[in-house]
């Protein structure tokens, strides 16, 4: 004599409840309402809520949202689809968005180099440069350096700085570059 509360099927069913009332709950007018579903929607897994989360990155007005949805994708499995969508947001105009978007991108390693590479290459503001300079050095390896070499010449000089500390980092975590720099120096 089982009880009904140990059902599967009930149980399946008051989990789509819940997916269905915190996806209903996205585009609430009361922000904080909209944030809670977001933080509350990294605990299911579907493509529907992959859907719902990547929409509010790419379209909400509203930051604080952006970062909650960017934080909840994060706590997937990353995959090229999440990965191009969270690169958008590089050149959002907010240091707050950049930043969370970067931390994100430092989950795919040094898989996302040569995308970042591409991705400097484009037009973009100097605070997107600076943030896929920066997110280069935590993440590239010995191809980024000669790239970042090349940059310099074409970027501003303002960023110099920027490019040689990213070089320095990539460097760091290379034992082969930085013997290779070792050995120019006595040199």
């Amino acid at each position: 004599m089982g009880s009904s509360n140990n059902d599967p099927k009930k149980l399946e069913f008051k989990e789509e409840q819940m997916i269905q009332h915190l996806l209903s709950q996205l585009d609430d007018k009361r922000e904080d309402f909209g944030i809670f579903a977001i933080r509350e929607l990294k605990h299911f897994h579907s493509a529907k809520i992959v859907e719902a989360l990547s929409s509010v990155v790419k379209n909400d007005s509203k930051n604080s949202k952006k970062i909650a949805a960017i934080r909840s994708l994060k706590a997937r499995k990353p995959n090229p689809y999440i990965k191009d969508i969270i690169m958008g947001q590089l050149i959002s105009s907010s240091e707050d968005v950049r930043s969370e978007a970067a931390a994100f991108l430092m989950e795919y390693g040094s898989l996302i180099e040569r995308d970042l590479r591409m991705f400097l290459e484009k037009d973009l503001p100097d605070y997107s440069k600076e943030k896929v300079i920066w997110l280069l050095g935590q993440v590239g390896n010995k191809d980024a350096v000669s790239f970042l070499e090349k940059q310099k010449q074409s970027i501003n000089q303002e960023m110099n700085d920027l490019i040689n500390d990213s070089i320095k980092s990539i460097k760091g975590r290379n034992i082969r570059l930085l013997l290779d720099d070792l050995k120019k120096n006595e040199e």
